[in-house]
């Protein structure tokens, strides 16, 4: 018979799971509290949430979602990081963690159903985030009209040049 803590902590895993963007799974076996704590704090700062999880729970709650396939890489000791916003901002500040500790190790991640391993998570975290590809997008979109304007605008500019070249060669 579960207890009323147990099915608390699978509501709330249930909770973060539908809340979430990406999951990513680390070990953090040989972290003292101190660092956890720094860890969790660092994932706050780009709208995620770290959190050390119950295998068994959290297989329960992975049952049914979109991220069950996850579920084969809880052993040992782990810590998932739900994504609430840009997948690519957490995954800068997971690579910045992992370099700093050789403690904290990623194993797996799932972003939009399919699982990410750590070459794709590399990757992903060379990207630019959300703000920059959407300024970028911007640019190109506005790329064609720019130059419109500029052509057109340079006619009469040209125009005047030459008038005023001419002025001058009157005057001398």
């Amino acid at each position: 018979m579960p207890t009323i803590a147990k099915v608390k902590l699978v509501e709330e895993y249930k909770k973060l799971l539908q809340n979430s963007r990406a999951l990513f799974l680390v070990n953090y076996k040989g972290l003292t509290v101190e660092e956890v704590d720094l860890v969790r704090r660092k994932f706050d700062t780009v709208n995620a949430k770290y959190k050390v999880v119950k295998n068994t729970l959290f297989k329960i709650a992975l049952k049914g979602t979109d991220s069950e396939a996850i579920s084969d890489y809880l052993i040992e000791t782990n810590g998932v990081i739900f994504v609430k916003d840009d997948p690519v901002v957490v995954s800068k500040t997971l690579n910045e963690i992992a370099d700093k500790s050789k403690f904290l190790i990623y194993k797996v991640g799932i972003l939009e159903g399919k699982i990410v391993d750590e070459a794709q998570l590399k990757f992903l975290s060379t990207l630019p985030s959300r703000e920059v590809l959407q300024s970028q997008l911007l640019s190109l979109f506005l790329a064609p009209s720019t130059n419109m304007v500029n052509l057109l605008a340079a006619m009469p500019r040209n125009f005047l040049n030459v008038l005023n070249s001419y002025k001058e060669k009157k005057e001398n």
